[in-house]
């Protein structure tokens, strides 16, 4: 070791110390403190230097590796006990870094050099979107990166500003490597580095098992950490039960998948298991079975998995995209507030890859409307009519997928209107809730008059119905003759489709009712409120059992109204 590296590395380690000080003294002081759980920081010793420097050479001579490639000389080490306060700690040190201008800040003027997400176990890693949005000031590229061992965690390398000194290189700054992870990956990190890392380095000394102990260790691991999130998750996630609609759920047809990945180099071991997971999907959905769909979600995410792995690259192209989708429809057909809130989180991800799809636009905005978000809910299921209209995704969807969706979504966005109304905790104006059922209506509208009424019969039926009830309600607030004659001229077309009154269902049948009511069609009304009532009182419905009762309280007061006149 020449004596001009001792030196050098006797001064970085003297500098170093002292920033390290300044460092510690400063966070003390800094609400960054509260939100984690616990910190960790060390500086490199002169020794520790200079071995790293000997073993970087070692294991590969034409790197040339010197000191100054170093970029831990101190390690800070922030740990969470949640995988989501990963977010407002990450959000916090980029604070640190870009915003706070005091003078006691050591980071002051410091330059971001390196930032890495590394995702570990992709199952678990559904974070990204928000890991890039709290980098959004600095200017530098996220980089993601998948480790064979699967380790997880959030690196930052920034160098500090220091004084000029005699042995240490003009401009010279220290590096900081910043990490936030969870408590469990910590735990199972300094486990892995203690006997794994040594083992990987010189694989003369390698127990022979040493590996698959490790790697099984990391999946009891990745099972805290999911488990732990499931905790918090389900203390704070509110699902909205007012909401009984079924998710959109497109028919597949397995042998039109390779087309949709023809242009990608995938082994046809990977579509063919994506096949059978298909397969799964649709069959769990068919039978009710939520442990079925929890395995099927798994299913899709280990297939990209390892699919990413073979690949090299976590690059996302249409096939890790749609494993991904398939995975978030999984968790939201699952209907339980970890697998909503799953759904969401991937869903959220994938937008950020592909904000103009449709197929993910349609998704997310039914996960909105199931966890009382209605607004975002309403929004999102528009821009997924719009966009599927103008066909301007990045990724692929199939033809199938735009026609479903051109013809399902414009009835579920006048559904999640009125749930809107419905279910809103502030007393609303009757103007506003004439502007709502409006727009109810004129968005229904849309799907309505873009449906072929001889090939989607019972669809075509449906929509009629719905827009009854919006007109009818529009009518309540704001009566004139022109939506009398469209009401009318559309209860005829439901009873024509029907045939007899014992043939419709209750819903539709709760719609007639209180269009006559309106109307004071008494006859009508008492006909059909006599259908409504048999049906509700022999349980013949498929909504909640409030509505029943509720309807039952509301043809009891129309026909008082109506009797009194």
């Amino acid at each position: 070791m020449k004596r001009k590296d001792k030196a050098k590395a006797e001064s970085i380690n003297d500098k170093a110390t002292h920033y390290h000080q300044k460092i510690v003294n400063y966070l003390e002081s800094h609400e960054l403190k509260e939100l984690c759980y616990t910190r960790k920081s060390r500086v490199k010793s002169k020794n520790d230097i200079l071995s790293k420097v000997d073993r970087k050479n070692e294991e590969d001579r034409k790197t040339k590796y010197k000191i100054d490639h170093i970029t831990d000389i101190v390690g800070l080490r922030f740990i969470v006990l949640f995988k989501k306060d990963l977010i407002p700690v990450t959000q916090k040190i980029v604070d640190l870094l870009c915003n706070d201008k005091s003078e006691k800040n050591p980071f002051l003027e410091s330059e971001v050099e390196e930032i890495i997400y590394y995702k570990g176990n992709v199952s678990i890693s559904n974070i990204s979107r928000k890991i890039q949005e709290s980098f959004s000031c600095i200017d530098k590229e996220v980089k993601e990166s998948i480790s064979n061992e699967g380790y997880s965690s959030i690196h930052i390398v920034c160098k500090l500003k220091t004084d000029n000194h005699d042995v240490l290189p003009n401009k010279y700054r220290i590096p900081v490597e910043i990490q936030v992870r969870t408590i469990f990956e910590d735990a199972w990190g300094e486990i892995d580095h203690k006997y794994g890392y040594k083992a990987r380095r010189e694989s003369s000394s390698s127990h022979p098992t040493l590996d698959k102990h490790l790697k099984t260790l990391k999946h009891f691991v990745d099972a805290c950490v999911d488990y732990a999130d499931l905790i918090v998750e389900e203390s704070e996630i509110e699902i909205n039960h007012s909401d009984f609609s079924r998710v959109l759920n497109i028919p597949e047809n397995p042998k039109d998948l390779s087309k949709l990945f023809s242009h990608l180099d995938i082994k046809e071991d990977y579509i063919d298991e994506y096949k059978k997971a298909i397969k799964l999907k649709n069959k769990s959905i068919d039978d009710g079975n939520s442990k079925s769909l929890i395995d099927c979600a798994d299913t899709f995410l280990n297939i990209k998995s390892r699919y990413i792995k073979n690949k090299g690259s976590s690059y996302d192209d249409e096939f890790t995209f749609y494993c991904s989708l398939n995975y978030g429809f999984c968790c939201l057909v699952d209907n339980t507030e970890r697998g909503i809130k799953q759904a969401k989180d991937i869903y959220l991800d994938l937008i950020s890859l592909d904000p103009k799809n449709s197929l993910v636009l349609m998704r997310l905005g039914q996960t909105m409307g199931k966890i009382k978000e209605s607004d975002k809910s309403i929004s999102y299921l528009k821009s997924s009519y719009e966009h599927a209209l103008k066909k301007d995704s990045n990724f692929k969807i199939k033809k199938t997928d735009i026609n479903y969706i051109l013809s399902k979504v414009p009835k579920t966005v006048g559904y999640y209107i009125w749930l809107k109304i419905h279910d809103s905790s502030e007393t609303l104006t009757e103007e506003s809730i004439q502007s709502l059922y409006q727009d109810a209506y004129d968005f229904t509208l849309k799907g309505f008059q873009a449906l072929d009424s001889h090939k989607y019969p019972a669809d075509y039926i449906e929509y009629q119905n719905n827009l009854t009830y919006y007109l009818t309600e529009i009518y309540k607030i704001d009566a004139n003759s022109n939506l009398k004659d469209q009401i009318t001229e559309k209860l005829s077309e439901i009873k024509d489709y029907y045939g007899s009154p014992e043939n419709i269902d209750a819903a539709t049948l709760d719609t007639l009712v209180n269009a006559y009511a309106v109307l004071e069609d008494k006859d009508n009304f008492v006909l059909y409120a006599d259908f409504l009532k048999k049906k509700i009182f022999v349980k013949d419905y498929n909504f909640d059992d409030g509505e029943a009762l509720e309807m039952l309280m509301l043809i009891d007061k129309a026909n008082s109204l109506l009797t009194d006149e």
